[in-house]
């Protein structure tokens, strides 16, 4: 119906925000996560 309990942009910055502050070593980058851990993937 086009209301929505949080703003898409609110769930946005909020992702963002959580992402930047994240360790680097809990990211799904090329870096950490899977990449490390489960090389031949």
């Amino acid at each position: 119906d086009g209301d929505h309990f949080v703003p898409l942009d609110a769930a946005i910055e909020t992702m963002r925000q959580t992402g930047r502050d994240m360790s680097e070593k809990y990211k799904e980058t090329s870096l950490g996560g899977l990449a490390v851990n489960v090389p031949n993937c």
